[in-house]
């Protein structure tokens, strides 16, 4: 019996296609939104739709295929967090349990996280069929975000083919350490000597700024020196004379926008991200060193978002190491 396990269905796209090949009643639908749910229930009332996807793997339910374009993020919390939990790693991941075949549109940020636990999990298994480069404009609503089809089969085994953004296409026997940029074929984890123990960021985040008699750098800014704010004294001290370079947190995609020389005595933000130095000379060294075509270059090869982690530093040879 074949049956068809589809991951958010907006426009009842999916489910229309769908009741070509299969009966009604074996086409199960995850959608959380009543307007969409509504959409799938006049296309026919027989597809079954949950809101829960993790009910269907509680009750040990199995598909032949699993297919969507799940929610990226949970996005319901921003104001109060950091953090936007993923879910679409968590969506394929449940899939993988419940689904014999699995093909889902994810970012493919994931490939590029050594810490990914997700990445280490897909990889290791040894049953990814490919990985596909998406362009940029697929979805017009989403900007900064690089996307990919990621096809994984129970009864896969072999190398993984993976067709990056040029159009190159390689075929890879994936493990737990491997890391995958679909821009950049040549992606590492780190050269040696790098600069990620020089990174660090701001603790206190700007939603919980009190107001106060006491100075931090804020953002960056579009001064010629970086915005500061008055906050509340003791609320931080990180950041409070250090030398070093700052840059915005949210940068710039495949960029580190503006790099300043951290005024010594100011503490700073959780919008920004510090390279540490010895000393004031060393930060204007390194300023100009980040600045450099050729690190340009660089870091637009190796950065997977607009955030500069510290994992794309491990990818840049300190020029301050003896």
């Amino acid at each position: 019996m074949k049956t068809l396990l589809i991951i958010g269905d907006p426009k009842g796209t999916h489910s229309m296609s769908a009741l070509k090949k299969y009966n009604p009643q074996n086409i199960w639908v995850w959608e959380n939104d009543s307007r969409h749910i509504y959409t799938i229930n006049q296309i026919d009332a027989r597809i079954n739709v949950t809101r829960d996807l993790q009910e269907l793997v509680d009750k040990d339910m199995k598909f032949v295929y699993g297919i969507g374009n799940p929610p990226y993020s949970d996005r319901s919390n921003i104001k109060n967090s950091n953090k936007s939990p993923d879910l679409d790693s968590k969506f394929f991941l449940q899939m993988m349990e419940i689904c014999e075949n699995v093909s889902l549109i994810i970012r493919s940020k994931h490939f590029t996280n050594s810490k990914s636990t997700f990445r280490r999990r897909l990889f290791s298994s040894g049953k990814v069929e490919s990985i596909k480069s998406l362009p940029k404009n697929t979805f017009s609503t989403v900007q900064n975000t690089e996307t990919c089809i990621v096809t994984w089969s129970s009864s896969h085994f072999g190398p993984t083919k993976i067709e990056y953004a040029d159009g190159q296409i390689v075929e890879k026997n994936l493990t737990k350490d491997c890391l995958v940029k679909l821009d950049n074929p040549d992606f590492i984890d780190e050269v040696p000597d790098n600069l990620s123990h020089r990174w660090c960021r701001g603790k206190l985040t700007r939603s919980n700024f009190i107001e106060g008699n006491y100075s931090i750098i804020e953002v960056i800014g579009k001064e010629e020196t970086p915005q500061t704010v008055k906050i509340k004294d003791g609320q931080t001290t990180f950041g409070k004379n250090m030398y070093g370079v700052i840059m915005n947190h949210a940068a710039e995609w495949g960029g580190l926008g503006k790099i300043m020389v951290k005024p010594y005595e100011l503490p700073i933000s959780n919008s920004i991200i510090l390279l540490t130095t010895d000393t004031e000379d060393e930060a204007v060294i390194l300023r100009d060193y980040l600045n450099s075509d050729e690190i340009k270059d660089l870091i637009k090869k190796n950065m997977p978002s607009f955030h500069p982690t510290k994992d794309l530093f491990r990818k840049i040879k300190d020029p301050l190491l003896k």
